[in-house]
């Protein structure tokens, strides 16, 4: 959808705690906007308390997945953060950078590195007040188009936005991110799944820990995480190696920022890297993370060559298993739409492409693209539903699955 209209006053209530909190803020926020590194390094101490505090809070809008993408990407690029404070005490940020396109975008997401949930990161009970100021700050910018995907569809800022006035915006469905509700045993969650999938699961695992003597290794200490990384890294290659010209670790400046970020995570107690061992070999290998009671599912691989013993799902179960045991209470799964995530999930989420723009004819232009894309999808969802223009919809896209492209 596209509004344009007026910002309204920001209310009392709009700036004040929620009553939870058991105290009101002053009822003003002052704003700043942050572009020099060392501004944005002293964030560093307030920045995790205020996300621990933020109903936002995931393992991508940490301070060390941020800082660490800023380091590894942040060559030629401008910050853009906007703050929000209430007298001294910090209670919003909007983590943004100005990409070469002159977009601001995520800070932590871009070139070969693609999170999830991403929103301002705002202290709970401020969230209609503090959103409404750092947009503020963000649109007095010069030709500012906020351009940003991966927003959990039913966020602090696109509730925001449903009502907002004075501004151009439009959103479109972005990705699907299955997950799965842990219960307190792995007996209860195995359950939860289909009875092929149990079947199965039971069946490999018991073939590839009892009968061939697999074991599992874990490499989540800081020293490890390098070792564990490239294991991962060389099975994903060996999986995707001929059949698809790009892959995450086919690229340089993805293994470079995983690996530091790996090692901030292992001191953080986060990291989850996990093997399946053969005779020697890792046959398969789990990269994540475990921040709270989630589990983040990030990356794993196989060796293609024991697909018939089925090792990467054997060690998701082993993951999962141990995870549950450690406290989990829900298993991410992270975007991707895919069968071999939906056969562990029990539901899954909507993150949105929200580009917003100042009020006007320029600003309309700007996010039109969402816009357009969104009545693009909405036209897809109506013929879906139409049993002849099912068909008709499946034909035409078999026509082009099938005609010759360029290589």
């Amino acid at each position: 959808m596209v509004r344009a209209c007026c910002f309204p006053a920001p209310s009392a209530a709009a700036l004040g705690y929620s009553q939870e909190h058991g105290k009101a803020m002053t009822d003003t926020l002052s704003t700043e906007m942050i572009r020099d590194p060392s501004q944005f390094a002293a964030l560093a101490e307030g920045w995790d308390a205020l996300c621990q505090d933020s109903a936002a809070d995931n393992v991508f809008l940490t301070w060390d997945w941020v800082q660490a993408w800023w380091e590894h990407f942040g060559a030629g690029k401008e910050l853009a953060l906007a703050v929000a404070r209430a007298g001294e005490q910090l209670v919003g940020v909007a983590p943004l950078y100005r990409a070469r396109s002159g977009a601001l975008r995520w800070l932590g997401s871009g070139e070969s590195v693609s999170p999830d949930h991403l929103s301002f990161i705002i202290r709970r009970g401020c969230e209609e007040g503090a959103t409404e100021a750092l947009l503020q700050a963000l649109l007095a910018l010069d030709h500012p188009l906020l351009d940003l995907t991966d927003v959990p569809e039913h966020g602090a800022l696109a509730r925001w936005l449903a009502g907002a006035r004075g501004v151009c915006w439009a959103a479109h469905e972005w990705a699907v991110c299955p997950y799965a509700q842990l219960p307190a045993s792995w007996q209860a969650y195995e359950e939860s799944l289909s009875r092929n999938m149990r079947y199965n699961l039971r069946r490999r695992t018991r073939q590839l820990l009892r009968d061939l003597s697999a074991e599992l290794v874990t490499w989540h200490a800081e020293h490890e995480a390098e070792a564990g990384l490239e294991e991962v890294a060389r099975l994903h290659r060996l999986r995707w190696q001929g059949r698809a010209e790009r892959f995450s670790f086919s690229d340089a400046g993805y293994i470079a920022f995983h690996r530091d970020f790996a090692r901030r995570a292992a001191r953080r107690g986060w990291l989850r890297l996990y093997g399946l061992r053969l005779e020697g070999q890792v046959i398969a290998a789990w990269y994540g993370f475990k921040r709270g009671d989630v589990l983040y599912y990030y990356q794993s691989g196989f060796d293609p060559a024991l697909d018939k013993h089925s090792p990467g799902m054997v060690l998701k179960g082993l993951v999962v298993r141990q995870a549950i045991e450690e406290g989990a209470r829900e298993l991410d799964l992270l975007k991707g739409d895919h069968e071999y995530k939906r056969a562990w999930a029990t539901g899954a989420r909507r993150t949105l492409r929200i580009m917003i723009a100042p009020r006007g004819l320029r600003g309309w232009a700007a996010v039109a693209p969402a816009w357009l894309e969104s009545r693009k999808q909405r036209v897809k969802s109506l013929l879906a539903r139409m049993p002849r223009a099912r068909w008709t919809w499946g034909w035409t896209r078999g026509l082009h699955a099938n005609a010759p492209t360029a290589r």
